[in-house]
Parts: C-alpha cells; structure tokens; sequence
C-alpha cells in the first residue's frame, strides 16, 4: 500500500461515523490478508522452481563433493535437496528377471544378478496373523493400519547381550555385540 493510499484512509477514518471505520479497517485487514498469503504462494514456488533448476543444472564446487560420511558434517543450513545425488525419483523400473522395483539409476545387478540368485518363495503366516494381515475383518483393517506402530512397541521386547555389572552408578553398558532374540519372550 503507498503512502498516499495510507494517508487517504487516515483523512477517512477521521471523516466518517464509527461504523464506516469499522467496515474499512476490515477491508484493510482483508487486503492484507490476501496479499500475505499471495506472497507466501509465489515465494514456495519460486523455491520449488530454483530446487527443481539446480538439480538439473551441473554441479559445480561444494555441490560436487562426495557425500560419504555426510552424517558426520551435516551443515542445518544448507538445503540438501538441490543435489542432483538426492533427487532419485520414484521405483519405477522393474527387474525383467525378479520383478523387482528399482530406481531408475540403480545399478542392473544390484536386485537378482540377472536370475542367478533365487530367493525361495515365502511361506504363509501362521494364523492369527494371516487372518489379521488379509484386512476383511475391523480388526485386521485396524491391525494393518497400525502395523508399524505395534512392529515399534515390540522392537525391543527381547534384547540380548552381555552385560556388565560394575559396583559403581546403576547403568546398563553393552559389551560385545546386541542382538535380538528370536523365538518367545520368556
């Protein structure tokens, strides 16, 4: 908005009765509204135009270094998602062999090394969960659902490994390998 439109809605809202001030500061909020929310539309768009531009673009300097152990230096600041090695696309090859989903530049051995590693065929689950995994049933509808969030609840239930047991602060120390029992919980 100018200056000469702020100053004549200033001479206005002298001028007129209460009601007329009302009706115009709310025409103002709703111009400033409109205009916000336009401004954050254009702004995400440009962003997705300039991520979409520098991920077709050669990379150059910084962007070409190897991104092994990256985990290690991770910068917050920089957006990741420009580099052409983060945009892989969707799996939308199939392995002509296995039938397996592949991104389009993964290697062509990576899933079945062209027939020559067969896996066996899966077995059926032992019921209930077969029937909890059909999904005919609310509860199994339910229980698909929610899958992950049971699978995350007992990802821990059976934690093996050899504990060490000092006569100092009560903490629980690792040594040698974890590992996840198998088999009953008992």
């Amino acid at each position: 908005m100018s200056k000469a439109d702020k100053e004549w809605l200033k001479s206005m809202l002298r001028k007129q009765p209460s009601n007329m001030q009302l009706d115009l500061r709310m025409h103002v909020c709703e111009f400033g509204k409109r205009a916000s929310s336009t401004s954050n539309v254009l702004r995400s768009q440009q962003r997705e135009h300039n991520r979409l531009q520098m991920a077709e673009r050669p990379q150059q300097g910084k962007a070409n270094q190897p991104y092994n152990r990256l985990a290690f230096r991770y910068n917050p600041g920089e957006d990741y998602s420009l580099s052409r090695h983060v945009l892989i696309g969707t799996m939308t090859i199939v392995c002509p062999y296995c039938k397996a989903l592949k991104f389009k530049g993964e290697s062509k051995g990576m899933c079945c090394v062209a027939e020559k590693i067969k896996l066996p065929k899966l077995r059926e689950p032992p019921e209930p969960l077969k029937t909890l995994l059909a999904g005919y049933t609310t509860e199994s509808k339910h229980f698909v659902s929610n899958i992950r969030k049971y699978n995350s609840c007992f990802q821990m239930t059976s934690f093996g490994a050899e504990v060490i047991t000092t006569h100092f602060m009560p903490t629980f120390k690792v040594k040698g390998q974890i590992y996840h029992k198998v088999g009953s919980c008992h």
